[in-house]
Parts: C-alpha cells; sequence; structure tokens
C-alpha cells in the first residue's frame, strides 16, 4: 500500500484538548507495512473508541487485519474479539486476511459476522427470553413476506366492498370513495419495511392502506413465530 494514499483518516476527539495519540517510537513488525495513517489506526489504544472514515481502496481491509493483530498482541483472547461487516462480500475478505494475517489456527478464535448475522445468533441464543417469540422462530424472507402483504391487501379490498355494499343498502348518507388500493404488493412491502427499520410505529403513518397491512402483517409473524430481517435487529437489541 502507497503512503501517498490520503483517503483513510482517522476521526479527532472532539473533546476540548483532545488530540491524536502518537504512534510509538517502535512500530510492531506487523504494522510497518502500512502507512501512517493507517498505523494509527491499527495501534490506537484500546481505553476508548476509535472512528477510522476511510475510502474505496485506502486499505480497510488490512487495517481490520492489523488492528485484530494488534489486539491479540495486547494479550487479549480472540473469542473475546468481534469482527462486524454489512456485507457478506466484506465477510468473507475480513475472514480470508485474517487466516493471512494471523494463521488458520489463530483467525478461528476471532468472531467474524454480518450485521444481520450476529443479531440473528443472538436471537437464536436468547428470543425465548422475550414474551411472544421462541428459540425456533422462523425466518420470513422475501417471497413469504409478499405473500402476507399480497394477502393483507386482499383482506382489505373485501372489507372495503363489504363496507360499500352496507353503505349503499343503508338510508344515511353515502360516505366518500376510498382511494384505490396499490396492486403492487413489493411497493407496500418496502414502505412497510422502511417505515420498521426507522423505528416508527404503524400509528405513525399517513396512509391508511399500508397501516392495515403493516398490523395484519405483525400478527401474522407473532401467529407463526416469526422474525424478518429487521426484526432481527430489533429483538437483538431488546436482549442486549
Amino acid at each position: 500500500m502507497s503512503s501517498a494514499i490520503p483517503r483513510l483518516a482517522i476521526q479527532p476527539d472532539r473533546t476540548a484538548g483532545a488530540q491524536h495519540a502518537p504512534l510509538p517510537s517502535t512500530v510492531p513488525k506487523y504494522a510497518l507495512a502500512l502507512n501512517a495513517q493507517q498505523q494509527r489506526a491499527c495501534l490506537a489504544p484500546l481505553d476508548r473508541p476509535l472512528l477510522v472514515l476511510a475510502g474505496a481502496g485506502s486499505g480497510k481491509t488490512s487495517v481490520m487485519a492489523t488492528r485484530v493483530r494488534h489486539i491479540l498482541a495486547l494479550d487479549v483472547t480472540a473469542p473475546n474479539i468481534l469482527v462486524v461487516t454489512f456485507t457478506k462480500a466484506a465477510d468473507l475478505a475480513v475472514r480470508e486476511r485474517l487466516k493471512s494475517t494471523l494463521g488458520a489456527h489463530a483467525a478461528k478464535g476471532v468472531r467474524v459476522s454480518t450485521f444481520h448475522a450476529l443479531a440473528l445468533s443472538i436471537c437464536r441464543s436468547y428470543a425465548g427470553q422475550l414474551d411472544g417469540y421462541t428459540n425456533e422462530f422462523l425466518v420470513c424472507t422475501g417471497a413469504q413476506q409478499l405473500k402476507m402483504v399480497a394477502r393483507a391487501l386482499a383482506e382489505l379490498r373485501v372489507r372495503r366492498a363489504t363496507a360499500a355494499a352496507a353503505a349503499e343498502e343503508g338510508d344515511g348518507p353515502k360516505p366518500a370513495a376510498a382511494p384505490p388500493l396499490p396492486t403492487d404488493a413489493g411497493r407496500v412491502l418496502r414502505t412497510l419495511l422502511q417505515a420498521k427499520a426507522q423505528n416508527r410505529a404503524p400509528e405513525s403513518l399517513s396512509d391508511e392502506c399500508v397501516r392495515f397491512v403493516w398490523g395484519r402483517y405483525e400478527s401474522w409473524l407473532r401467529e407463526t413465530n416469526s422474525l424478518d430481517m429487521i426484526d432481527f435487529v430489533r429483538v437483538a437489541n431488546s436482549i442486549l
């Protein structure tokens, strides 16, 4: 890696008088191949938070692997180290780099996981401690989610038709026509999941259709002891 790469930077501490920790007078052999900014990231003290801002091609994977090696060199045992990535591709890249940096045996002891896989593992171990869940919950994925949403839309369509027929037979004022229901279940599902990811409540949405679908969706998840990927994070957070 060239020391000319400028795209990796250590985020400064904003507290009064804070400065970057200086590099040690003797850089460990395992960090010599890194440039100065990368070395600061890898060798920073363990007793404070560290944020590294890095762009594509700036050596993030090398920094992570060398950081793990440095932590091990400070007598932290491998089972006490957790490396979390956001994608499976990054997960694989970090695993391979740790093997080449630490050796297969040492690397095996370090836990590397994607964000959602870690949350799923926590749920599998401890979800039974929460009301309404068991550790044997099912994972609800795309096709099943779409089926639930389509079923809810069909149910809402029947409800509206029944209410409209009853209003026509009555003597009272006729209600205003309800807005047409969406035909794209995928679009409704995306709106629902985005709201769930933002930790919003169904009643906070202005769209009556999505509110209804969301309520039925959550009821069916409970009835079938199922969680979706957003639930993994929510339930894991509740467990922790």
